[in-house]
């Protein structure tokens, strides 16, 4: 489930195995209640496939939604679009909120499959070009989300392991890095023992020559002037 996982963990490719869906849809009657219940469900019977739907994750605002709240929907809701790798989108009853997220996810490069269930459903030419494929059933939709699921996922794996063999560098360079700064401090404290060693024999051989210049001018200068 997809509100089980953050967008974070997302981010940073914990989930690069799974299929992330967001499901497009309005849900403001019981038809439409009942349908997003039922394409979710399905979508997440699928293997590998994780679904974030707005009504479930996102949660369902009330007329009297304070603004705070409907700015945390708003932003829940585009989180989770520009985090996922394939739109679904309920289009039969011609939803603007469903518009919207259409066009956003087609803007940010991400494939939108439109399921229109409806036999009468007629689509406008600016909703239809965004769509990748374009869905009168279910099967058509399993058959192209399962494909889809294949070859993202194999992809996936190489990217992953491209960013395995570069979080491998990073971490190599940072032993390295830790490995030259406990030789730096190393050094420097040898460096610091041999000052203090050098400034005790320094201090030993001044006080050699005090002691010295000391005798002779006692047995010599001083034995002069009496």
């Amino acid at each position: 489930m997809f509100m089980d996982i953050s967008i974070d963990a997302i981010k940073k490719g914990e989930y690069a195995d799974k299929l992330l869906i967001y499901l497009a849809a309005p849900f403001f009657n019981e038809e439409q209640i009942y349908l997003v219940k039922s394409v979710t469900d399905f979508l997440e019977n699928l293997e590998n496939v994780i679904v974030y739907s707005p009504m479930r994750d996102g949660g369902i605002l009330n007329q009297d939604a304070t603004d705070a709240e409907c700015d945390r929907v708003y932003d829940d809701n585009i989180n989770a679009i520009s985090s996922v790798n394939l739109v679904v989108a309920l289009v039969d009853y011609k939803d603007s909120g469903t518009t919207f997220e259409i066009g956003f996810a087609a803007a940010l490069g991400i494939p939108v499959v439109g399921v229109a269930l409806k036999p009468d459903s007629i689509m406008n030419v600016m909703l239809s070009r965004s769509f990748s494929v374009y869905c009168k059933n279910f099967d058509i939709l399993s058959e192209f989300v399962l494909s889809y699921r294949s070859l993202y996922i194999s992809s996936t794996f190489t990217m992953m392991d491209i960013q395995k063999m570069k979080d491998q560098f990073k971490q190599e360079m940072e032993d390295y890095k830790k490995y030259i700064r406990d030789k730096q401090e190393e050094f420097s404290k040898r460096s610091s023992d041999l000052d203090d060693m050098h400034q005790k024999h320094i201090d030993a051989a001044t006080k050699k020559f005090e002691k010295l210049a000391s005798y002779k001018y006692d047995t010599i200068y001083k034995g002069k002037t009496q």
